[in-house]
C-alpha cells in the first residue's frame, strides 16, 4: 500500500510494525467466538490485510443449516448491502477523471429525460457532487420499497427510480441526509453515459480486473425480460442465508432480500477473500498486482472530505465514509446493512491495514460496527474514538 510504495521507493522507510498474524488471529476469535455466543449470530466472516498481504481470513459459523454449510472465506457470498456503493464511487470518480461527467455539474445532463430531477420549487439543480456527498436535499424513504422479498415484484432500475421518487425538501448542497436514492440516480447516470449496463461496468472495471470472481451485483432469480441477468449457479449456491434467532425457534432463514431496482446503493454480495482484494487496491491507490482500477486522483478524492466536519459530522470523502481511530487516526470505507445482513468495511492507510466483517443474522452489531477500531486500539493503542456527546435537551425531552 501507500506505506509499502514508500518503502519500496526508500529502502530504509519502516514498513508499518504489523501485526503478528497469530495474535491477530486469538483476539479475533476470541472477540468474535464471544459475539456469535452472546447475540446469537450464526456466521460471520472476516479479512484482514496489511503491506500488501492478507493476514487474517477466516469463516465462522454456519450459511446454512438446511443443508449444514459452514461458512467459507473464500466461498461464501455474503450480502454486503451500502459498501456496494464503494463501488459505484469508483465507477464515477472514474467517469469524473476522464472528463465524461463533471463533478460541478447538474446531474440532469447525465440522466434520460424521464429521470431527470424536477425543480420542485427550489432554486438549485442537484450536482454531482451532491450524490456524493448524501446532501441532494431529498426526504429519505425507505419502508416499503428499498428491499424486495417477491422477485414477481422486482422493478428495473430505471422504472424504480421514475416510480419512488423522493420530494425535495431543501435546497441541494445544506447538509446531509444519507440517500440511498440519490446512489441510484449516479448509477443511472453511469448507464446513461457509457452505454453500459451498471452490473456490466462493475464486472468489466472493478470486479473482472481485480481478479474478484465471487463478487456480483447481480441476484438469484429466474430470468425476466428488463431485469439484468441473474448470478451465476455457482455462485448462487454459495450465498449464505440470512437468519433471524428467536429464543424459542433458534434461527429462522430469511427470504433472499431483493435490491437490484436500486443495485448501486446495494445489491452487491462478496466473500471475505474477494473483499480482501478490494482493500488492497483501496489500500494502493487503485491497485493489485498487475490491474489498476482507479488513478490517483480518485485515490486522492477518497481521503478528501467534501464537507467541513462540523460537530463530528461525517465529511463524506466523495462517497466514502470517514471513521475516527484510536490514536487520531482516520480509516475510510463504508458500513452495509440488509434486513439480514450487517458488514463493515474500513482501510487505515497511515497503518496500510484493512479490516473487512460480515455477519449474517439480524443481531446487535456492535462486534461488526467496532471491530476496526478495536483492532487498532489493541495493537497500536490509544482510546477508541467515543461518540460525541448528544444534546442536553433532548435528555430533557424524552
Amino acid at each position: 500500500g501507500g506505506a509499502a510504495a514508500e518503502a519500496a521507493a526508500d529502502p530504509a522507510a519502516p514498513l508499518t510494525p504489523q501485526i503478528p498474524p497469530e495474535a491477530l488471529a486469538a483476539y479475533l476469535d476470541g472477540v468474535i467466538g464471544s459475539a456469535m455466543a452472546r447475540d446469537h449470530i450464526a456466521g460471520v466472516t472476516v479479512s484482514v490485510v496489511q503491506n500488501d498481504q492478507v493476514i487474517f481470513k477466516k469463516g465462522y459459523g454456519q450459511a446454512s443449516f438446511d443443508p449444514a454449510r459452514p461458512v467459507d472465506p473464500d466461498r461464501t457470498l455474503f450480502r454486503i448491502g451500502s459498501i456496494s456503493k464503494t463501488f459505484t464511487w469508483i465507477l464515477l470518480m472514474e467517469e469524473i477523471a476522464a472528463g465524461r461527467i463533471r463533478k460541478d455539474a447538474p446531474i440532469n445532463l447525465y440522466l434520460p429525460e424521464e429521470l431527470q430531477i424536477r425543480d420542485q420549487g427550489f432554486r438549485n439543480p442537484v450536482q454531482v457532487a451532491h450524490l456524493l456527498d448524501h446532501s441532494p436535499g431529498f426526504e429519505d424513504r425507505v419502508m416499503g420499497q428499498l428491499m424486495e422479498r417477491d422477485f414477481a415484484r422486482e422493478r428495473p432500475m430505471a422504472q424504480y427510480l421514475r416510480q419512488e421518487r423522493p420530494r425535495r425538501v431543501r435546497e441541494p448542497g445544506q447538509f446531509p441526509t444519507y440517500s440511498n436514492y440519490g446512489v441510484g440516480l449516479a448509477g443511472q447516470a453511469l448507464t446513461y453515459v457509457s452505454g453500459t449496463p451498471f452490473e456490466t461496468m462493475v464486472e468489466q472495471r472493478i470486479t473482472g480486473p481485480l481478479g474478484m470472481t465471487r463478487t456480483t451485483f447481480r441476484e438469484p432469480h429466474p430470468p425476466r425480460e428488463g431485469i439484468p441477468a441473474a448470478m451465476a449457479p455457482s455462485l448462487a449456491a454459495n450465498l449464505s442465508d440470512g437468519f433471524r434467532w428467536t429464543p424459542g425457534g433458534g434461527f429462522e432463514a430469511r427470504p433472499f432480500e431483493y435490491l437490484g431496482h436500486l443495485a448501486p446503493a446495494g445489491s452487491a454480495s462478496s466473500t471475505a477473500a474477494d473483499m480482501a482484494r478490494y482493500m488492497i487496491a483501496l489500500l494502493n491507490d487503485g491497485v493489485n498486482g498487475e490491474s489498476a482500477v482507479f488513478g490517483p486522483a480518485t485515490a486522492r478524492a477518497f481521503r478528501t472530505g467534501l464537507r467541513p466536519n462540523d460537530d463530528g459530522l461525517n465529511t463524506w470523502p466523495h462517497g466514502f465514509i470517514a471513521y475516527p481511530l484510536p490514536g487520531g487516526r482516520t480509516g475510510y470505507g463504508h458500513s452495509g446493512g440488509t434486513l439480514s445482513f450487517t458488514s463493515n468495511m474500513v482501510i487505515v492507510p497511515e497503518l496500510d491495514l484493512g479490516v473487512f466483517i460480515s455477519m449474517n443474522t439480524e443481531a446487535p452489531a456492535g462486534v461488526v460496527l467496532d471491530l476496526t477500531s478495536n483492532i487498532v486500539a489493541q495493537f497500536y493503542g490509544g482510546e477508541p474514538a467515543r461518540p460525541r456527546t448528544g444534546d442536553p435537551e433532548l435528555a430533557r425531552m424524552a
